[in-house]
C-alpha cells in the first residue's frame, strides 16, 4: 500500500499526520481509506447475498486482504485482479458464491479508489480531509447500499455498476456535502461484565464526542489495534452485547477496536478494555449436599447428588453438568433474576437447537405451588419420556416456563 516503512501504523494518527504535512501521512490516510472502502463495500455485497452478521463477514475480508498482502509484494487496491480475488476469497471462506457479481463489485470498490488516488494528486494536503469524506459519503453509503441491493437480487449489477462508476459517481461525489469534522471521542457507559453471563448479554451504550451537534452516529468493531478479542462481542445499535460467556479464571479482560461515524463522512476509532468480573462459585460434591448462596450474585453448581440449593439475595445461577446431577431442591429461585444453567446438560445428549422448550427437550410440571423441571433426551419428536430433573419450590410453572429463567 506503499506506506512508509518507519510508519508506526498502530499509533499513527493518518488525518493528523496529513494535515500536517508530516511524512507518511498522506499515503497512511490513504491507504486507510481505501481499506475501509474495500472492507465496507464488500461486507456489503456479501451481507446482501448471505445475511450473515457484518462481524463474521469484515473477518473474512480481513483474513482474505491478508493473504493477498502475503501474496503479493506490495497490494495495490485500484487493482482490478486483486480487488476481485479479495472478494471471491472473502465470499468463499463463507461458502457464499458472488462470482457472477465480482467483477461488477470490483469495479465500482476500484472506481472509489481511484477517486481518492485522483484527491491525491489534484488536492493539497489540508485539502484531502474533505476530499476523501466526499468520496467515502458515496462509497460508504449509496454504493455499499446498491452492492447489498445487488447480492439480495434485487438490484441488477449492471444498474449499480452504472450508478457508481464514471460520470455518474463523479456527479454524486460533487454534489456531495460534507456537512461535519470527524468525532472526537468515543465513550462506553460501562466496561464490566460479569463471568458466565448469557451470550446476548448488554456491556454498555457506546456515544460519540463531535464537534457538531445533531448527527447520528453508528458503531463498529473493526480491525486495528486493540482488537484482539472482537470476536467475543457485537455492537447491536449503539449497544455492545457479548457474543461468548467468559469465564474469570481464564480471562480476565478482553479488548475491542470500535469505530463511530457521523454518516458525512466522518470517524473515529478507538480501543476499550472490557473487564471481566468474578462472581461467587459455590460447587459441591458428588453426594447430598446442602448449599447456601450470599449477598452477592453466585455461581452455584451442586454436582451429583440430591442437594438443597438456596441462592439467597443476588441474581444467582444454578449450573447443571450433567444428567448425573438430577435431583437437586432449589429453595427460593426468583423468576426474571436468577437463571438455571442447563448448556451442558444439552450438549451432553446432543441438542444444539436454540429453543429447547418449544423443542421439547425441556418440559415443566407442577404439584401442590412448586413446578418440576423435566429433561426429555430426545425432545417432543423422539419416544423417551421426559423426567424429572429437579424441584423449584415455591414457583408457579406458568412463572418458570420461560426461556429467560434458563441459560442454554
Amino acid at each position: 500500500m506503499s506506506i512508509p516503512s518507519d510508519v508506526g501504523i498502530n499509533v499513527f494518527d493518518p488525518i493528523a499526520a496529513t494535515n500536517n504535512n508530516e511524512l507518511g501521512g498522506v499515503e497512511t490516510f490513504s491507504a486507510m481509506v481505501q481499506v475501509q472502502n474495500l472492507i465496507t463495500q464488500t461486507t456489503g455485497l456479501i451481507a446482501g447475498a448471505s445475511g450473515l452478521a457484518n462481524g463474521a463477514i469484515v473477518d473474512q475480508v480481513v483474513n482474505a486482504i491478508a493473504t493477498q498482502i502475503q501474496t503479493n509484494t506490495t497490494l495495490n487496491l485500484t487493482d482490478v485482479d486483486q480487488i476481485e480475488t479479495i472478494i471471491n476469497d472473502s465470499a468463499t471462506g463463507l461458502g457464499v458464491d458472488v462470482s457472477a457479481l465480482s467483477t461488477g463489485a470490483t469495479q465500482i470498490i476500484v472506481a472509489a479508489n481511484q477517486k481518492i488516488e485522483e484527491a491525491i494528486a489534484d488536492s493539497s494536503p489540508n485539502e484531502l480531509e474533505e476530499a476523501f469524506a466526499k468520496v467515502q459519503k458515496i462509497a460508504l453509503g449509496e454504493s455499499t447500499n446498491d452492492l447489498e441491493e445487488v447480492g439480495a437480487g434485487t438490484k441488477s449489477i449492471e444498474e449499480a455498476v452504472a450508478e457508481n462508476t464514471g460520470d455518474a459517481l463523479d456527479e454524486q461525489i460533487n454534489n456531495t456535502e460534507v456537512l461535519s469534522a470527524n468525532p472526537t471521542d468515543i465513550s462506553l457507559s460501562n466496561d464490566t461484565v460479569a463471568e458466565e453471563q448469557a451470550i446476548g448479554t448488554e456491556v454498555g451504550t457506546f456515544s460519540t464526542v463531535d464537534p457538531d451537534t445533531g448527527e447520528t452516529h453508528t458503531y463498529s468493531l473493526v480491525p486495528g489495534f486493540g482488537d484482539t478479542d472482537n470476536d467475543n462481542f457485537e455492537i447491536v445499535d449503539n449497544v455492545l452485547k457479548t457474543t461468548v460467556s467468559f469465564d474469570y479464571e481464564t480471562q480476565t479482560e478482553h479488548s475491542i477496536r470500535v469505530q463511530t461515524s457521523d454518516g458525512n463522512g466522518g470517524v473515529y476509532f478507538e480501543d476499550f478494555t472490557i473487564n471481566v468480573s468474578d462472581v461467587n462459585e459455590i460447587v459441591g460434591t458428588s453426594g447430598r449436599d446442602v448449599l447456601t448462596g450470599t449477598d452477592s450474585d453466585d455461581l452455584i453448581t451442586g454436582m451429583q447428588g440430591p442437594d438443597t440449593l438456596r441462592g439467597n439475595l443476588g441474581n444467582d445461577k444454578f449450573v447443571y453438568t450433567s444428567l448425573m446431577d438430577a435431583g437437586d431442591r432449589i429453595q427460593d429461585f426468583t423468576p426474571g433474576e436468577d437463571q438455571i444453567v442447563l448448556t451442558d446438560v444439552l450438549e451432553s445428549f446432543g441438542y444444539n437447537g436454540s429453543d429447547p422448550i418449544a423443542d421439547g427437550y425441556l418440559r415443566f410440571g407442577s404439584r401442590s405451588g412448586h413446578s418440576f423441571l423435566m429433561l426429555d433426551v430426545d425432545g417432543s419428536a423422539g419416544s423417551s419420556p421426559a423426567r424429572t430433573f429437579a424441584l423449584i419450590q415455591n414457583v408457579a410453572l406458568a412463572d418458570l416456563n420461560s426461556a429467560s429463567n434458563f441459560v442454554f
